[in-house]
């Protein structure tokens, strides 16, 4: 039996499964590097929500898109499949 919070996603003809990394507090404290990009993700809403109160709506949606997309992608290399993959990931984070 898979719980729950395992995700099967297919990858060239083979099921894979992935266990996702575990957001807990600890976890977030432990690596700093996925710590600052949550709190940054976190930061960015306030301000998105001021540029909503101006009327800069593509500019609001925009900045918190990718504001929050730098946290999803730290922690989608958590879950990389090799040494490679998590490379690969962290470095789309970076960019």
């Amino acid at each position: 039996m898979i719980g729950s919070n395992v995700r099967i996603s297919q990858c060239a003809n083979s099921l894979v499964i992935v266990k996702p990394f575990n957001m807990n507090k600890d976890a977030i404290n432990k690596n700093p590097v996925v710590k600052l990009s949550f709190e940054f993700s976190l930061a960015i809403i306030p301000f998105c929500e001021i540029l909503e109160q101006k009327k800069k709506f593509v500019l609001a949606r925009q900045l918190s898109k990718s504001g929050t997309s730098i946290g999803e992608n730290v922690i989608e290399a958590q879950n990389a499949e090799s040494k490679a993959d998590f490379i690969d990931k962290f470095k789309i984070a970076a960019k």
